[in-house]
C-alpha cells in the first residue's frame, strides 16, 4: 500500500477513536451542563472537528501529489 493509502486508513481508524471518544466525553459533559450549554458545546467541537478534517484531508492531498512528483 502506498502513503497515501496509509495516511486514508490511519485517518479512518483516527476517526472511529475519536467518535468513540466523543461519544464517552458527550455522555459526561450532559451529566453536570444545562442543556443550552450541551448544544453550544456540541456545536463548537463540530466545528472544530470539521476544521481538523479539512485540514487532514489537505494532508493527504499534498502527500498524494508529492508521490505523483
Amino acid at each position: 500500500m502506498d502513503r497515501t493509502g496509509e495516511a486514508r486508513l490511519a485517518w479512518q481508524r483516527a476517526q472511529a477513536d475519536l467518535q468513540k471518544a466523543l461519544a464517552e466525553l458527550e455522555k459526561r459533559v450532559a451529566e453536570v451542563l444545562d442543556p443550552e450549554a450541551l448544544v453550544a458545546a456540541r456545536a463548537d467541537a463540530a466545528k472544530k472537528q470539521q476544521l481538523a478534517d479539512d485540514l487532514l484531508q489537505r494532508y493527504i492531498t499534498h502527500l498524494g501529489k508529492s508521490m505523483d512528483d
